[in-house]
């Protein structure tokens, strides 16, 4: 009997050590070797449900997306596969030489210079501030204590020559206080039709520069501004805005082409200018909904034929950096917005486009982003920057102090491998290399800042206001010195002429007087409120009181519940969006744009019988 147990007994151990050698373990299967440039698929085999993280040893060597690995150096390294408390690993080697390798220059000082960065002051180096004037005692602290290294500045809206050059030398002495290098100092360029300070020159639009039809002139306006932006401390500038939108005056239109050729020009200014170009907002946008949460819905294959396009001939012009969306593309992925998503920075931007330069986020602070990212169980800046984010935005410093605290503590945790954050501040540093920031004399305002003289940007603004005007409807008619009119504008939003009275400030009041000189015996001019629609209204009606009446407006959209009798010249003084709403006129002319060398341009049409182009002509091509 005691024979039979201990039978039972051994065959009972046998059978239980049978079933724990026969559960299969985590394993990876697949190639362990890859060429520089090419990648191989790694499979991962385990019983788990859990998702698996995978993970290389050396991502200079290669790196690894869902078991894609691709090769970027010649060496070997260990692939790792994790899934649940289960992890398999695998060596794979990396052969053969990568072709038209880019190398970069300025790697190796950027190296050393990391080599010389407390933690502390790398993570600070990811961030860019937004600063309106120059630095309140509590922003200064907020900089010191996150060693903020670089900031987006407007100017202040009484700002003098002195007092912006004096602004940017304060914020840069700041961030040297409590880091190793100066930082960027971004330019927004923001409205559309923008200037730097009152007293310098009008930057047209770039639809006005497209309305010109001549691609050079987007190189001429980023040279010109660039040069404006360095003389005062400016290193950076966040354009050209590369989005494809026929409503937006900061854009070139929507064809794709057109947007690529008039965006590198534009590029290859400011870098001629030694102002960095950053190019707004990868991977574009263009047919996204913006009802509730913006999201595109377009395949790989049609973004590249269309949004990605002026991006992809970016990358192949050297471009240094791009903002990244804030719109969601469901094709890549569906939970985060690009700005946070690893498969849109990292596999697409990264890996398959093989961008070199600094990947920017989108205001992290941006309403939106709020209220469907920032929780407590996972801060929305440790999600970018593991993402492949390389430096964090903001709008204000809301934010700032929590998100540099978060990202710290990930990468003393080790939820961020201090190599990601290497990585990025080398992209940062070697960029700030190339464009002279390193050094204590270049990141300076010029010493004359205060005696800059904007006349070439002028005369810029003026040949480009020239070239864009268009007849959009209708022929401009002849006048005699007896003609009656009636010239009727709003007043301009800037100061165009040398007077305090604000009526005088206006197109009506210049063309009145010009016409006086010309000893014109009939005319009148008055201006008006182009937010009142019944004010338009009588100006319309009394037409009939007039051989013509002159009618200009900077607000065309308020246009379009108004009629327009038949001896009515509309003048559009902004991007004329109702083209086809305004019909029956003598004529239609847009002038795009509400700056001293768009009114004389106009009137030099008007009066002189200078040359103009006929829109007609070219959507009929």
């Amino acid at each position: 009997m005691k024979r039979v147990f201990f039978l039972l007994y051994i065959l009972l151990i046998s059978l239980v050590l049978l079933v724990g050698c026969t559960k299969e373990k985590m394993s990876i299967e697949g190639l362990q070797a890859v060429n520089i440039g090419s990648t191989i698929t790694l499979t991962a085999k385990t019983n788990s449900n859990e998702p698996i993280v995978w993970r290389s040893s050396n991502k200079s060597i290669a790196t690894v997306n869902k078991g894609v690995v691709s090769g970027i150096s010649v060496g070997e390294v260990v692939i790792y596969a994790s899934c649940g408390k289960e992890q398999a690993s695998i060596k794979v080697k990396v052969v053969g030489e990568k072709k038209n390798e880019t190398v970069d220059p300025y790697l190796n000082k950027a190296k050393t210079l990391l080599s010389k960065m407390t933690l502390e002051q790398k993570v600070g180096e990811l961030f860019v501030v937004s600063v309106s004037g120059g630095l309140s005692r509590s922003e200064e602290q907020l900089f010191s204590n996150c060693h903020i290294g670089n900031v987006i500045l407007y100017p202040g809206d009484d700002f003098s020559k002195e007092d912006l050059a004096s602004a940017v030398t304060d914020i840069q002495k700041t961030i040297l206080d409590n880091n190793v290098v100066a930082g960027f100092v971004f330019n927004e360029k923001r409205p559309a039709t923008y200037r730097l300070l009152s007293s310098l020159a009008i930057i047209p639009s770039s639809i006005t520069v497209l309305a010109t039809a001549d691609k050079d002139n987007a190189y001429n306006v980023a040279y010109g501004f660039g040069n404006e932006l360095r003389n005062f401390g400016y290193n950076g500038i966040l354009s050209p805005n590369m989005l494809l939108n026929d409503e937006d005056e900061s854009c070139y239109l929507d064809d794709p082409n057109v947007v690529s050729e008039y965006s590198n020009r534009e590029i290859d200014g400011y870098k001629y200018s030694g102002v960095m170009p950053v190019a707004v907002s990868f991977p574009g946008g263009g047919s996204a909904r913006w009802d509730d949460i913006p999201s595109n819905a377009n395949s790989l294959q049609s973004l590249k034929q269309e949004d990605l396009l002026p991006f992809l001939t970016a990358f192949e012009n050297d471009l240094d950096a791009v903002v990244v969306s804030n719109v969601i593309f469901s094709a890549f992925d569906s939970t985060y917005p690009a700005t946070l998503s690893y498969p849109i920075l990292t596999s697409l931007l990264r890996e398959e486009l093989e961008f070199k330069g600094i990947a920017i986020s989108h205001y992290l602070d941006d309403s939106y982003l709020v209220r469907d990212y920032r929780d407590e169980e996972e801060n929305i800046a440790v999600v970018a920057v593991m993402a492949g984010i390389d430096m964090l935005a903001y709008q204000t410093t809301t934010y700032v102090n929590e998100d540099y605290t978060s990202v710290l503590n990930a990468v003393r945790s080790n939820k961020i491998e201090e190599e990601r954050i290497d990585e990025a501040v080398l992209r940062i540093l070697s960029k700030k290399y190339k464009y002279d920031i390193v050094e204590d004399e270049h990141y300076r305002p010029a010493w004359n800042a205060k005696d800059y003289d904007p006349s070439a940007e002028i005369e810029i603004a003026a040949k480009i206001a020239k070239e864009s005007i268009a007849l959009l409807n209708g022929s401009i008619p002849e006048f005699t010195k007896e003609t009656k009119l009636l010239i009727a504008s709003p007043v301009a939003p800037s100061k165009i002429v040398d007077s305090d009275e604000e009526d005088e400030n206006s197109f009506a009041c210049i063309l009145y007087s010009l016409l006086l000189e010309e000893e014109y015996s009939d005319i009148s001019w008055r201006t008006f409120d182009s937010s009142d629609r019944n004010e338009m209204r009588s100006i319309s009606q009394s037409s009939d009181d007039y051989d013509y009446v002159i009618f200009a407006i900077n607000n065309i959209g308020y246009t379009r519940r108004l009629y327009f009798e038949d001896n009515c010249i509309c003048i559009s003084l902004s991007v004329p969006i109702d083209i086809s709403r305004i019909e029956g006129v003598v004529c239609y002319i847009s002038a795009y744009g509400y700056e001293r060398g768009n009114v004389d341009a106009v009137i030099d049409c008007l009066i002189n019988g200078a040359p103009i182009k006929d829109y007609r002509e070219k959507t009929e091509e």
